[in-house]
Protein backbone atom coordinates (compact mmCIF):
# COMPACT_ATOMS: atom_id res chain seq x y z
CA UNK A 1 0.00 0.00 0.00
CA UNK A 2 1.39 3.42 -0.97
CA UNK A 3 1.88 5.76 1.99
CA UNK A 4 1.17 9.48 2.06
CA UNK A 5 4.72 10.61 1.32
CA UNK A 6 4.91 8.42 -1.77
CA UNK A 7 1.43 9.39 -2.92
CA UNK A 8 2.16 13.07 -2.35
CA UNK A 9 5.35 13.08 -4.40
CA UNK A 10 3.85 10.86 -7.14
CA UNK A 11 0.95 13.26 -7.68
CA UNK A 12 3.31 16.24 -7.38
CA UNK A 13 5.74 14.88 -10.00
CA UNK A 14 2.81 13.91 -12.26
CA UNK A 15 1.54 17.48 -12.06
CA UNK A 16 5.02 18.76 -12.88
CA UNK A 17 5.38 16.39 -15.86
CA UNK A 18 2.01 17.40 -17.31
CA UNK A 19 2.93 21.07 -16.82
CA UNK A 20 6.19 20.55 -18.71
CA UNK A 21 4.48 18.63 -21.51
CA UNK A 22 1.83 21.35 -21.70
CA UNK A 23 4.58 23.85 -22.47
CA UNK A 24 6.35 21.49 -24.90
CA UNK A 25 3.20 20.82 -26.95
CA UNK A 26 1.72 24.31 -26.60
CA UNK A 27 1.73 24.77 -30.39
CA UNK A 28 -0.48 21.69 -30.92
CA UNK A 29 -4.05 22.75 -30.14
CA UNK A 30 -5.35 19.23 -29.40
CA UNK A 31 -2.49 18.23 -27.09
CA UNK A 32 -2.49 21.68 -25.54
CA UNK A 33 -6.07 21.14 -24.33
CA UNK A 34 -5.51 17.51 -23.23
CA UNK A 35 -2.29 18.21 -21.31
CA UNK A 36 -3.78 21.31 -19.71
CA UNK A 37 -6.68 19.25 -18.40
CA UNK A 38 -4.31 16.52 -17.16
CA UNK A 39 -2.25 19.15 -15.35
CA UNK A 40 -5.26 20.50 -13.46
CA UNK A 41 -6.53 16.98 -12.72
CA UNK A 42 -3.13 16.00 -11.27
CA UNK A 43 -3.04 19.21 -9.25
CA UNK A 44 -6.50 18.41 -7.88
CA UNK A 45 -5.33 14.90 -6.95
CA UNK A 46 -2.31 16.40 -5.13
CA UNK A 47 -4.63 18.73 -3.21
CA UNK A 48 -6.84 15.75 -2.33
CA UNK A 49 -3.89 13.69 -1.10
CA UNK A 50 -2.69 16.52 1.14
CA UNK A 51 -6.17 17.25 2.44
CA UNK A 52 -7.02 13.62 3.22
CA UNK A 53 -3.78 12.29 4.66
CA UNK A 54 -1.86 15.08 6.40
CA UNK A 55 -2.89 16.12 9.88
CA UNK A 56 -4.57 19.26 11.19
CA UNK A 57 -4.06 22.67 9.57
CA UNK A 58 -0.65 21.53 8.27
CA UNK A 59 -2.38 20.04 5.21
CA UNK A 60 -2.85 23.54 3.76
CA UNK A 61 0.81 24.41 4.23
CA UNK A 62 2.01 21.20 2.57
CA UNK A 63 -0.08 21.91 -0.49
CA UNK A 64 1.04 25.56 -0.49
CA UNK A 65 4.65 24.40 -0.59
CA UNK A 66 3.86 22.10 -3.54
CA UNK A 67 2.09 24.95 -5.31
CA UNK A 68 5.06 27.24 -4.73
CA UNK A 69 7.43 24.72 -6.32
CA UNK A 70 5.10 24.16 -9.29
CA UNK A 71 4.84 27.92 -9.78
CA UNK A 72 8.62 28.28 -9.70
CA UNK A 73 9.19 25.55 -12.29
CA UNK A 74 6.35 27.00 -14.38
CA UNK A 75 8.21 30.31 -14.53
CA UNK A 76 11.36 28.50 -15.67
CA UNK A 77 9.43 26.64 -18.39
CA UNK A 78 7.90 29.89 -19.57
CA UNK A 79 11.33 31.54 -19.71
CA UNK A 80 12.80 28.85 -22.04
CA UNK A 81 9.62 27.88 -23.92
CA UNK A 82 10.89 29.20 -27.26
CA UNK A 83 13.88 26.84 -27.19
CA UNK A 84 12.63 23.25 -27.37
CA UNK A 85 15.96 21.70 -26.34
CA UNK A 86 16.27 24.02 -23.33
CA UNK A 87 12.64 23.30 -22.44
CA UNK A 88 13.21 19.52 -22.51
CA UNK A 89 16.29 19.97 -20.31
CA UNK A 90 14.35 22.23 -17.91
CA UNK A 91 11.51 19.71 -17.57
CA UNK A 92 13.94 16.84 -16.94
CA UNK A 93 15.93 18.92 -14.45
CA UNK A 94 12.76 19.98 -12.62
CA UNK A 95 11.81 16.34 -12.07
CA UNK A 96 15.27 15.48 -10.73
CA UNK A 97 15.41 18.59 -8.52
CA UNK A 98 11.88 18.15 -7.23
CA UNK A 99 12.89 15.20 -5.03
CA UNK A 100 15.39 17.07 -2.79
CA UNK A 101 13.33 20.29 -2.97
CA UNK A 102 10.20 18.38 -1.98
CA UNK A 103 11.71 17.58 1.43
CA UNK A 104 12.58 21.17 2.32
CA UNK A 105 10.81 22.56 5.41
CA UNK A 106 7.71 24.68 4.89
CA UNK A 107 8.94 28.22 4.13
CA UNK A 108 8.04 30.77 6.77
CA UNK A 109 6.71 32.99 3.95
CA UNK A 110 3.88 30.49 3.43
CA UNK A 111 2.70 30.91 7.00
CA UNK A 112 -0.10 33.50 7.29
CA UNK A 113 0.83 36.56 9.34
CA UNK A 114 -1.75 35.89 12.06
CA UNK A 115 -0.30 32.40 12.57
CA UNK A 116 3.26 33.68 12.49
CA UNK A 117 2.37 36.15 15.24
CA UNK A 118 1.37 33.21 17.42
CA UNK A 119 5.03 32.21 17.49
CA UNK A 120 7.46 33.61 19.99
CA UNK A 121 8.95 36.90 18.84
CA UNK A 122 12.70 37.15 18.35
CA UNK A 123 14.83 36.62 15.28
CA UNK A 124 18.20 35.80 16.85
CA UNK A 125 19.58 33.83 19.77
CA UNK A 126 22.96 35.13 20.89
CA UNK A 127 25.43 34.11 23.58
CA UNK A 128 27.27 36.94 25.33
CA UNK A 129 29.17 37.77 28.48
CA UNK A 130 27.42 40.27 30.73
CA UNK A 131 29.96 43.00 29.92
CA UNK A 132 29.02 42.72 26.23
CA UNK A 133 25.35 43.59 26.79
CA UNK A 134 25.75 47.36 26.37
CA UNK A 135 27.70 46.92 23.12
CA UNK A 136 24.95 44.71 21.71
CA UNK A 137 22.25 47.19 22.74
CA UNK A 138 24.06 50.03 20.97
CA UNK A 139 24.43 47.99 17.79
CA UNK A 140 20.76 47.03 17.60
CA UNK A 141 19.42 50.54 18.37
CA UNK A 142 19.36 51.60 14.68
CA UNK A 143 17.15 48.58 14.00
CA UNK A 144 14.76 49.50 16.87
CA UNK A 145 15.59 46.09 18.29
CA UNK A 146 15.23 44.79 21.83
CA UNK A 147 17.35 42.30 23.73
CA UNK A 148 15.95 40.14 26.52
CA UNK A 149 17.12 37.16 28.53
CA UNK A 150 16.35 34.00 26.57
CA UNK A 151 16.05 31.36 29.27
CA UNK A 152 15.15 31.30 32.97
CA UNK A 153 16.11 27.96 34.55
CA UNK A 154 15.21 27.40 38.20
CA UNK A 155 18.64 25.99 38.89
CA UNK A 156 21.53 28.41 38.37
CA UNK A 157 23.23 27.59 35.08
CA UNK A 158 26.07 29.74 33.81
CA UNK A 159 25.82 28.40 30.25
CA UNK A 160 22.07 29.01 29.81
CA UNK A 161 22.28 32.43 31.48
CA UNK A 162 24.56 33.71 28.71
CA UNK A 163 21.83 33.44 26.05
CA UNK A 164 19.68 36.37 24.94
CA UNK A 165 16.94 36.88 22.36
CA UNK A 166 17.29 39.75 19.89
CA UNK A 167 13.84 40.86 18.75
CA UNK A 168 13.41 43.12 15.73
CA UNK A 169 10.18 44.88 14.75
CA UNK A 170 8.41 43.28 11.79
CA UNK A 171 9.54 45.98 9.37
CA UNK A 172 13.18 45.24 10.31
CA UNK A 173 12.94 41.44 10.43
CA UNK A 174 14.59 41.17 7.00
CA UNK A 175 17.76 42.68 8.49
CA UNK A 176 18.36 39.77 10.91
CA UNK A 177 21.13 38.20 8.82
CA UNK A 178 22.88 41.57 8.36
CA UNK A 179 22.67 42.26 12.10
CA UNK A 180 24.01 38.82 12.99
CA UNK A 181 26.94 39.38 10.62
CA UNK A 182 27.68 42.74 12.28
CA UNK A 183 27.57 41.21 15.75
CA UNK A 184 30.02 38.52 14.68
CA UNK A 185 32.32 40.82 12.69
CA UNK A 186 32.70 43.23 15.59
CA UNK A 187 33.29 40.32 18.01
CA UNK A 188 30.82 41.57 20.59
CA UNK A 189 29.09 38.21 20.95
CA UNK A 190 30.42 34.77 21.78
CA UNK A 191 28.01 33.05 19.40
CA UNK A 192 24.86 33.74 17.42
CA UNK A 193 22.23 31.80 15.50
CA UNK A 194 18.75 32.27 14.09
CA UNK A 195 15.73 31.55 16.25
CA UNK A 196 14.64 28.86 13.80
CA UNK A 197 11.00 28.15 13.07
CA UNK A 198 10.10 24.54 13.81
CA UNK A 199 7.19 22.47 12.51
CA UNK A 200 5.99 18.89 12.81
CA UNK A 201 5.84 16.61 9.77
CA UNK A 202 3.93 13.41 10.62
CA UNK A 203 1.53 12.00 8.07
CA UNK A 204 -1.80 10.29 8.35
CA UNK A 205 -1.50 6.65 7.32
CA UNK A 206 -3.73 5.26 4.59
CA UNK A 207 -2.50 1.69 4.98
CA UNK A 208 -4.90 -0.98 6.11
CA UNK A 209 -3.95 -2.45 9.47
CA UNK A 210 -4.11 -6.21 9.94
CA UNK A 211 -6.35 -7.31 12.78
CA UNK A 212 -5.21 -10.85 13.44
CA UNK A 213 -2.92 -10.36 16.41
CA UNK A 214 -3.31 -11.26 20.08
CA UNK A 215 -0.84 -9.57 22.41
CA UNK A 216 -2.31 -10.62 25.71
CA UNK A 217 -4.07 -7.39 26.67
CA UNK A 218 -7.80 -6.70 26.68
CA UNK A 219 -7.55 -3.37 24.83
CA UNK A 220 -9.74 -3.75 21.72
CA UNK A 221 -7.42 -1.89 19.31
CA UNK A 222 -4.27 -3.73 20.40
CA UNK A 223 -4.77 -6.22 17.56
CA UNK A 224 -3.96 -3.35 15.16
CA UNK A 225 -0.68 -2.41 16.88
CA UNK A 226 1.95 -4.28 14.87
CA UNK A 227 4.71 -2.55 16.84
CA UNK A 228 3.71 -4.58 19.90
CA UNK A 229 4.96 -7.69 18.12
CA UNK A 230 8.18 -6.16 16.75
CA UNK A 231 9.04 -4.71 20.16
CA UNK A 232 7.95 -7.86 21.99
CA UNK A 233 5.41 -6.21 24.31
CA UNK A 234 4.17 -9.60 25.51
CA UNK A 235 7.58 -10.48 26.99
CA UNK A 236 8.02 -6.93 28.28
CA UNK A 237 4.70 -6.97 30.11
CA UNK A 238 5.61 -10.35 31.59
CA UNK A 239 8.89 -8.97 32.93
CA UNK A 240 7.07 -6.01 34.48
CA UNK A 241 4.48 -8.28 36.13
CA UNK A 242 7.06 -10.73 37.47
CA UNK A 243 9.30 -7.99 38.83
CA UNK A 244 6.70 -5.55 40.11
CA UNK A 245 8.27 -5.56 43.57
CA UNK A 246 11.49 -4.14 42.08
CA UNK A 247 9.84 -0.99 40.70
CA UNK A 248 11.36 1.99 42.51
CA UNK A 249 9.30 4.97 41.30
CA UNK A 250 6.68 6.38 38.97
CA UNK A 251 8.55 8.07 36.13
CA UNK A 252 7.47 11.39 34.63
CA UNK A 253 7.75 11.74 30.85
CA UNK A 254 7.41 15.26 29.45
CA UNK A 255 5.89 15.27 25.95
CA UNK A 256 7.00 18.55 24.34
CA UNK A 257 4.54 19.06 21.53
CA UNK A 258 1.19 20.57 20.53
CA UNK A 259 -0.39 19.74 23.88
CA UNK A 260 -2.37 16.64 24.89
CA UNK A 261 -6.06 15.80 24.99
CA UNK A 262 -5.83 15.27 28.73
CA UNK A 263 -9.42 14.06 28.96
CA UNK A 264 -8.88 11.24 26.45
CA UNK A 265 -10.31 7.95 27.72
CA UNK A 266 -6.96 6.19 27.26
CA UNK A 267 -4.80 8.95 28.78
CA UNK A 268 -6.76 10.70 31.51
CA UNK A 269 -5.33 8.85 34.51
CA UNK A 270 -1.84 8.86 32.99
CA UNK A 271 -1.67 12.67 32.70
CA UNK A 272 -0.39 14.56 35.73
CA UNK A 273 -3.30 16.06 37.73
CA UNK A 274 -1.98 19.59 37.24
CA UNK A 275 -2.43 19.25 33.47
CA UNK A 276 -5.96 17.85 33.23
CA UNK A 277 -7.21 20.95 31.40
CA UNK A 278 -4.62 20.81 28.63
CA UNK A 279 -5.97 20.63 25.07
CA UNK A 280 -4.43 19.59 21.76
CA UNK A 281 -6.00 21.23 18.69
CA UNK A 282 -3.63 19.42 16.32
CA UNK A 283 -3.60 15.85 17.67
CA UNK A 284 0.14 15.27 17.29
CA UNK A 285 1.02 15.56 20.97
CA UNK A 286 -1.89 13.31 21.96
CA UNK A 287 -0.70 10.68 19.49
CA UNK A 288 2.83 10.74 20.91
CA UNK A 289 1.52 10.58 24.48
CA UNK A 290 -0.50 7.44 23.72
CA UNK A 291 2.61 5.68 22.44
CA UNK A 292 4.43 6.62 25.64
CA UNK A 293 1.82 5.59 28.18
CA UNK A 294 -1.72 4.84 27.00
CA UNK A 295 -3.57 3.08 29.79
CA UNK A 296 -3.16 -0.65 29.24
CA UNK A 297 -5.61 -3.45 30.07
CA UNK A 298 -8.50 -1.04 30.63
CA UNK A 299 -10.69 -2.56 27.87
CA UNK A 300 -10.41 0.69 25.92
CA UNK A 301 -8.39 1.74 22.91
CA UNK A 302 -4.74 0.76 22.62
CA UNK A 303 -1.95 -0.71 24.71
CA UNK A 304 1.43 0.75 25.64
CA UNK A 305 4.56 -0.42 27.43
CA UNK A 306 3.17 0.95 30.71
CA UNK A 307 1.38 -2.18 31.91
CA UNK A 308 0.56 -0.67 35.32
CA UNK A 309 -1.09 2.73 35.78
CA UNK A 310 1.49 3.80 38.36
CA UNK A 311 4.52 3.25 36.11
CA UNK A 312 4.57 6.32 33.86
CA UNK A 313 3.06 9.77 34.30
CA UNK A 314 2.74 12.12 31.34
CA UNK A 315 3.54 15.81 31.62
CA UNK A 316 2.40 17.82 28.57
CA UNK A 317 4.60 20.79 27.69
CA UNK A 318 3.09 22.88 24.88
CA UNK A 319 5.93 24.21 22.69
CA UNK A 320 4.09 24.26 19.34
CA UNK A 321 1.07 26.38 18.51
CA UNK A 322 -2.34 25.39 17.21
CA UNK A 323 -0.94 25.02 13.71
CA UNK A 324 2.02 22.85 14.72
CA UNK A 325 4.60 25.65 14.51
CA UNK A 326 7.03 26.99 17.08
CA UNK A 327 10.52 28.39 17.47
CA UNK A 328 13.81 27.08 18.75
CA UNK A 329 13.62 29.36 21.79
CA UNK A 330 10.15 28.03 22.67
CA UNK A 331 11.38 24.46 22.50
CA UNK A 332 14.44 25.17 24.65
CA UNK A 333 12.30 26.97 27.21
CA UNK A 334 9.99 23.95 27.16
CA UNK A 335 12.92 21.64 27.84
CA UNK A 336 14.00 23.80 30.78
CA UNK A 337 10.42 23.88 32.09
CA UNK A 338 10.16 20.09 31.86
CA UNK A 339 13.37 19.60 33.81
CA UNK A 340 12.38 22.19 36.42
CA UNK A 341 8.96 20.50 36.77
CA UNK A 342 10.64 17.20 37.62
CA UNK A 343 10.34 15.27 34.35
CA UNK A 344 12.68 12.26 34.22
CA UNK A 345 12.45 11.80 30.43
CA UNK A 346 11.93 14.44 27.74
CA UNK A 347 10.27 13.28 24.49
CA UNK A 348 10.59 15.67 21.53
CA UNK A 349 8.96 14.58 18.27
CA UNK A 350 9.95 17.71 16.35
CA UNK A 351 12.88 19.47 14.71
CA UNK A 352 14.16 21.19 11.62
CA UNK A 353 17.17 21.84 9.41
CA UNK A 354 20.12 23.26 11.33
CA UNK A 355 21.37 26.68 10.29
CA UNK A 356 24.47 26.32 12.48
CA UNK A 357 26.37 23.11 13.12
CA UNK A 358 27.28 24.14 16.68
CA UNK A 359 23.73 24.44 18.05
CA UNK A 360 25.03 25.89 21.31
CA UNK A 361 21.62 26.92 22.68
CA UNK A 362 20.18 23.42 22.23
CA UNK A 363 23.40 21.97 23.63
CA UNK A 364 23.08 24.10 26.76
CA UNK A 365 19.50 22.91 27.31
CA UNK A 366 20.40 19.25 26.77
CA UNK A 367 23.38 19.57 29.13
CA UNK A 368 21.06 21.16 31.71
CA UNK A 369 18.82 18.09 31.44
CA UNK A 370 21.62 15.49 31.37
CA UNK A 371 23.38 17.08 34.35
CA UNK A 372 20.23 16.48 36.38
CA UNK A 373 19.97 12.85 35.27
CA UNK A 374 17.23 13.43 32.68
CA UNK A 375 17.12 11.49 29.40
CA UNK A 376 16.32 13.47 26.24
CA UNK A 377 14.81 11.58 23.27
CA UNK A 378 14.24 13.27 19.89
CA UNK A 379 12.98 12.26 16.46
CA UNK A 380 15.44 12.00 13.56
CA UNK A 381 13.23 13.81 11.01
CA UNK A 382 11.19 12.79 7.99
CA UNK A 383 13.17 14.11 5.02
CA UNK A 384 14.96 10.93 3.84
CA UNK A 385 18.21 12.74 4.57
CA UNK A 386 20.89 12.70 7.24
CA UNK A 387 19.77 13.37 10.80
CA UNK A 388 23.10 15.12 11.42
CA UNK A 389 21.73 18.06 9.38
CA UNK A 390 18.71 18.46 11.68
CA UNK A 391 18.36 19.80 15.18
CA UNK A 392 17.87 18.91 17.95
CA UNK A 393 18.54 15.45 16.43
CA UNK A 394 22.23 16.33 15.95
CA UNK A 395 22.83 17.72 19.44
CA UNK A 396 25.26 15.87 21.72
CA UNK A 397 23.52 14.20 24.63
CA UNK A 398 20.20 13.37 22.93
CA UNK A 399 19.06 9.93 21.81
CA UNK A 400 18.04 10.32 18.17
CA UNK A 401 15.36 7.95 16.82
CA UNK A 402 14.86 6.86 13.21
CA UNK A 403 11.73 5.05 11.99
CA UNK A 404 11.26 1.47 10.77
CA UNK A 405 8.36 -0.34 9.12
CA UNK A 406 6.63 -3.62 9.92
CA UNK A 407 9.32 -5.67 8.17
CA UNK A 408 12.06 -4.04 10.28
CA UNK A 409 13.41 -1.95 7.41
CA UNK A 410 14.23 1.74 7.51
CA UNK A 411 11.11 3.75 6.61
CA UNK A 412 11.50 5.48 3.24
CA UNK A 413 10.83 8.92 4.78
CA UNK A 414 13.11 8.54 7.81
CA UNK A 415 16.32 10.48 8.17
CA UNK A 416 19.37 8.25 8.55
CA UNK A 417 21.36 8.03 11.78
CA UNK A 418 24.74 6.89 10.42
CA UNK A 419 26.51 10.04 11.67
CA UNK A 420 24.66 10.30 14.97
CA UNK A 421 26.54 9.29 18.12
CA UNK A 422 23.46 8.04 19.97
CA UNK A 423 21.23 6.72 17.20
CA UNK A 424 18.54 4.04 17.48
CA UNK A 425 15.42 3.08 15.51
CA UNK A 426 11.86 2.14 16.44
CA UNK A 427 8.54 1.55 14.64
CA UNK A 428 7.26 4.65 12.86
CA UNK A 429 4.99 3.49 10.03
CA UNK A 430 1.24 3.00 10.39
CA UNK A 431 1.34 3.54 14.15
CA UNK A 432 -2.09 3.54 15.77
CA UNK A 433 -2.40 5.72 18.87
CA UNK A 434 -4.62 8.13 20.74
CA UNK A 435 -5.71 11.29 18.93
CA UNK A 436 -7.52 14.54 19.64
CA UNK A 437 -11.23 14.61 20.56
CA UNK A 438 -11.04 11.24 22.30
CA UNK A 439 -10.33 9.37 19.06
CA UNK A 440 -7.63 7.09 17.59
CA UNK A 441 -5.62 7.44 14.40
CA UNK A 442 -2.69 5.81 12.58
CA UNK A 443 0.20 8.14 11.66
CA UNK A 444 3.62 7.79 10.02
CA UNK A 445 6.79 9.55 11.09
CA UNK A 446 9.89 9.52 13.24
CA UNK A 447 7.59 11.48 15.56
CA UNK A 448 5.93 8.14 16.27
CA UNK A 449 9.24 6.28 16.72
CA UNK A 450 10.73 8.59 19.36
CA UNK A 451 7.98 8.00 21.99
CA UNK A 452 8.69 4.25 21.94
CA UNK A 453 12.25 5.02 23.06
CA UNK A 454 11.03 7.59 25.59
CA UNK A 455 8.64 5.00 27.03
CA UNK A 456 11.48 2.47 27.25
CA UNK A 457 13.63 5.04 29.05
CA UNK A 458 10.79 5.59 31.53
CA UNK A 459 10.41 1.86 32.21
CA UNK A 460 14.13 1.43 32.76
CA UNK A 461 14.16 4.42 35.11
CA UNK A 462 11.20 2.98 37.01
CA UNK A 463 13.44 0.06 37.97
CA UNK A 464 16.78 1.93 37.98
CA UNK A 465 16.14 5.65 38.65
CA UNK A 466 19.84 6.56 38.70
CA UNK A 467 20.67 5.29 35.22
CA UNK A 468 22.40 8.03 33.17
CA UNK A 469 21.69 8.93 29.56
CA UNK A 470 24.88 7.35 28.24
CA UNK A 471 24.25 4.18 30.24
CA UNK A 472 20.70 3.94 28.92
CA UNK A 473 21.89 4.35 25.35
CA UNK A 474 24.59 1.69 25.83
CA UNK A 475 21.91 -0.67 27.14
CA UNK A 476 19.44 -0.21 24.27
CA UNK A 477 22.22 -0.22 21.67
CA UNK A 478 23.69 -3.45 23.08
CA UNK A 479 20.30 -5.21 23.01
CA UNK A 480 19.13 -3.78 19.67
CA UNK A 481 18.68 -5.97 16.60
CA UNK A 482 19.85 -5.01 13.08
CA UNK A 483 17.36 -3.85 10.49
CA UNK A 484 16.47 -6.07 7.53
CA UNK A 485 18.18 -3.79 5.01
CA UNK A 486 21.59 -2.22 4.52
CA UNK A 487 20.83 0.92 6.48
CA UNK A 488 22.59 1.54 9.80
CA UNK A 489 19.48 1.15 11.86
CA UNK A 490 19.78 -0.73 15.18
CA UNK A 491 16.20 -1.43 16.26
CA UNK A 492 15.03 -0.96 19.84
CA UNK A 493 14.18 -4.09 21.84
CA UNK A 494 12.76 -2.90 25.17
CA UNK A 495 12.08 -6.37 26.59
CA UNK A 496 15.67 -7.48 25.97
CA UNK A 497 16.98 -4.26 27.51
CA UNK A 498 14.88 -4.61 30.67
CA UNK A 499 15.69 -8.32 30.98
CA UNK A 500 19.43 -7.68 30.70
CA UNK A 501 19.24 -4.94 33.29
CA UNK A 502 17.26 -7.13 35.70
CA UNK A 503 19.85 -9.87 35.21
CA UNK A 504 22.53 -7.60 36.64
CA UNK A 505 23.96 -5.86 33.57
CA UNK A 506 24.47 -2.62 35.48
CA UNK A 507 26.45 -4.21 38.33
CA UNK A 508 28.55 -6.35 35.96
CA UNK A 509 29.83 -3.41 33.92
Amino acid sequence: MIDFLSLNIITFVSTLVFLGLWFIFSSNRKWNIVLGLLFFISLAFNLGVNYLFSIGPLKYFYFSKNLLLIGFFGMVFNWVKHNKIALFIAVAASIVLSFPLFNLPIPITLIPEDIHQMMEEGELIIEINEDQLNDVQKLIEPYDGKIVKAFHPDKANEFLNRFYIVDLPSEQAHAASKLLQQLEDESIILYGEYNDEISITPIESNQKIKEDRDYGTNDPLAEKQWAMNNLNFHQLHGLIINNKDKIKKKVVVAVLDTGIDAQHEDLKTAVHPDFQNVKDPVGHGTHCAGIVAAITNNKKGISSMAFYDDLIEIQPIKVLNSFGFGTQAQIINGMIEAVDNGADVLSLSLGGLSDNYKQRAYSAAVAYANDQNRIVVVSAGNSSGNASDYSPANVDGVICVAATNETNQMANFSNHIDDIDWGIAAPGVNILSTYKNNSYKALNGTSMAAPFVASTAALIKAFYPDIQSHEFYELIRFTAIPSNDEAFCPILQPASALELLLDGWESSR
